[in-house]
C-alpha cells in the first residue's frame, strides 16, 4: 500500500480514513453503504476527514470518494498537499476484484466492477482539481509510487 510505504520512509503514521470510518460505525464499508446508504457513509467520511485534516505530520489515505465533497478537498488542501494516485480502469478493476471486501457500488443499481469506467470518468476531473500532485500508478509498485511522492513533498 502506497500510503503505509510514503508514512514508513517519512517516519509519520498513516491514517486510513476508510478504516477510521468503519471502526466510527463498527461496521465494514459495505455494511454501511448497504445499511445505511451513501449519504450516511459521506456523513462519517466527512467527519473523520475533519478530524485527520487537522493532524500535524500524518500521511492521510482518503480513499476515492473524499473528492465528492469540496469541504473535504478544501480540509485536506488547507493541511497539507493532496495528491492524486492516477490509476486507470483496468488496474482499479483488478486491484477491486482482489479486495472483495471493498466491492461497493457507487449507485444502489450497479456493479463495482462494472461502473468502473463510468467511475473514472466521472471522478478523475474532480481528482485532478484537488490534487496538488499527481502521480500514475499503473505497473508500478508501491516502493516506485511512494519514492516519487517523497521526491515532491
Amino acid at each position: 500500500m502506497v500510503s503505509q510505504r510514503l508514512g514508513d520512509t517519512l517516519g509519520r503514521p498513516v491514517i486510513h480514513v476508510d478504516r477510521e470510518i468503519a471502526v466510527r460505525a463498527g461496521q465494514k464499508i459495505v455494511e454501511i453503504i448497504t445499511q445505511s446508504g451513501w449519504e450516511r457513509f459521506r456523513e462519517i467520511e466527512r467527519d473523520v476527514i475533519s478530524a485527520v485534516a487537522a493532524m500535524d505530520w500524518v500521511v492521510i489515505d482518503t480513499g476515492g470518494s473524499f473528492v465528492l465533497n469540496d469541504r473535504n478537498v478544501k480540509m485536506l488542501r488547507a493541511g497539507g498537499r493532496v495528491v492524486w494516485l492516477r490509476t486507470g480502469a483496468p488496474e482499479v478493476r483488478t486491484r477491486m476484484q482482489r479486495r472483495d471486501e471493498r466491492l461497493v457500488p457507487l449507485s444502489d443499481a450497479a456493479n463495482a466492477i462494472d461502473e468502473v469506467e463510468e467511475m473514472i470518468q466521472r471522478m478523475n476531473p474532480l481528482y485532478e482539481a484537488a490534487a496538488d500532485y499527481v502521480v500514475d500508478t499503473d505497473g508500478r509498485s508501491a516502493i516506485e509510487v511512494a519514492g516519487e511522492i517523497v521526491k515532491y513533498v
